[in-house]
């Protein structure tokens, strides 16, 4: 993985020169006000609202805010920047960086982050995915990390250790039956599993801590390798556990709906949830005690989280691109950051993460820890191979709950994902 040290330190002199040469306007007019897009609906994103409440009365100029949909995002935006009817300011989900930092979409930003005295604090795999041809072309914003949470109070009526999540994919799945085994109300794994993009934060971390993969390459050399040898074991472990029952009957038609199986209810021992999820059962509704943990590899190699998320980007039609950066500036400072932590909302500064998360809730330092060592997935055809519903991915999703061969299923997407990729 290259860390933010080695990004930047990978600009060519000629590049830096370039770029001196295209930021050095310095008689851009201060705006009275900017457009953003972000994605999702107000109602989620009342940080976002704080956090621009915040800004306008710094600085007296206006954001004006768009929230759109998450599954109508990447098609408005790339539609209105086809066209120069884009925003000022994007929040694009790091997923997608790839696929717009390719196309022109967005302003490269290499100089104007190596300028921040936080760069070297941003999380490397966020910046990693927002680079293209060695420039950088978004600033992480907030986080979602990947992480197995399992019910202590489950474990230890199972007869478990409720402070030792499982060290391996054997101990996983004794736990996963052996909690199942309580109760037919009570389930021991679930997985949205008609959801893209929730399979993909399940998924990738058990092929990735295992030494697998499903793409190798960097930016115009990416491929597919949905036919990882490491793929097979995961997609057959998990459909032994599907086999099994310790997952509920709902979990194969689940898209995204009922993510994370109402763990909260306190009759779920494990899933795979992200570092929003916590700020959600740490409340008064919630009454369980639960641990947080990085999903082991096959044989108890160390855990690789997902590191998903937003990045801050400047599009490349946007009328006021200094004064857009100055505004990614202000919102992953400091003071701008203790807002998010207000709404438990986790910023891309792995050292602000330790220094304001961490004492809130010690299990905050399992997402710390997480954030160094995850991964970004990073291909522009991250969409159509891995989390659209009719990506090859999702097919060969489908066989965990099928009971049909892995391999066949294997070779029959990574086929699909060559012909999307051009191979």
């Amino acid at each position: 993985m290259r860390t933010p040290r080695n990004i930047f330190a990978s600009i060519s002199a000629a590049g830096l020169l370039l770029l001196t040469a295209c930021g050095d306007g310095g008689d851009e007019e201060t705006p009275e006000s900017m457009t953003l897009w972000a994605r999702g609906v107000a109602e989620d994103q009342a940080f976002l609202e704080a956090l621009i409440e915040a800004y306008e009365d710094e600085t007296g100029i206006a954001i004006e805010a768009t929230f759109i949909p998450q599954e109508q995002f990447v098609q408005n935006f790339g539609t209105a920047a086809a066209t120069g009817d884009g925003p000022d300011i994007a929040l694009v989900d790091v997923a997608y960086m790839p696929y717009f930092a390719s196309t022109g979409t967005l302003d490269p930003l290499t100089e104007q982050i190596q300028g921040l005295d936080y760069s070297e604090e941003l999380a490397p795999s966020m910046l990693e995915a927002g680079t293209w041809d060695d420039e950088v072309y978004g600033v992480p914003f907030y986080l979602d990390v990947s992480m197995l949470y399992w019910n202590k109070d489950l474990f230890e009526e199972a007869g478990l250790d409720p402070e030792a999540p499982p060290a391996d994919w054997n101990e996983f799945a004794d736990a996963a039956n052996a909690i199942s085994d309580l109760s037919d109300d009570v389930n021991g794994f679930y997985v949205s599993g008609a959801c893209g993009g929730c399979m993909t934060f399940h998924i990738f971390p058990f092929i990735w801590a295992s030494g697998g993969d499903v793409m190798e390459g960097e930016d115009e050399a990416t491929r597919p390798t949905l036919d990882d040898p490491v793929v097979t074991e995961t997609y057959e472990f998990l459909q032994e556990l599907w086999d099994d029952g310790v997952m509920p009957n709902g979990a194969q038609t689940d898209s995204g709906t009922n993510y994370g199986g109402g763990f909260g209810a306190g009759d779920l021992g494990m899933t795979m949830l992200g570092s929003w999820n916590i700020s959600q059962l740490l409340t008064d509704e919630v009454d369980i005690d639960f641990g947080v943990a990085g999903m082991p590899g096959r044989n108890g190699e160390d855990p690789v989280s997902f590191i998903g998320g937003d990045s801050i980007t400047v599009p490349a039609d946007s009328d006021y691109p200094e004064a857009a950066f100055d505004f990614i500036e202000w919102i992953t400072g400091e003071d701008a950051v203790e807002i998010m932590v207000d709404y438990n909302v986790m910023p891309s500064r792995m050292d602000l993460i330790e220094e304001l998360m961490v004492p809130i809730d010690e299990r905050y330092q399992a997402f710390a820890d997480a954030v160094a060592t995850g991964q970004t997935p990073q291909n522009v055809d991250q969409n159509a191979i891995y989390m659209d519903a009719t990506s090859p991915m999702m097919t060969l999703n489908e066989a965990i709950f099928t009971g049909a061969d892995i391999e066949a299923a294997q070779e029959s997407a990574q086929t699909s994902a060559e012909g999307i990729a051009g191979e």
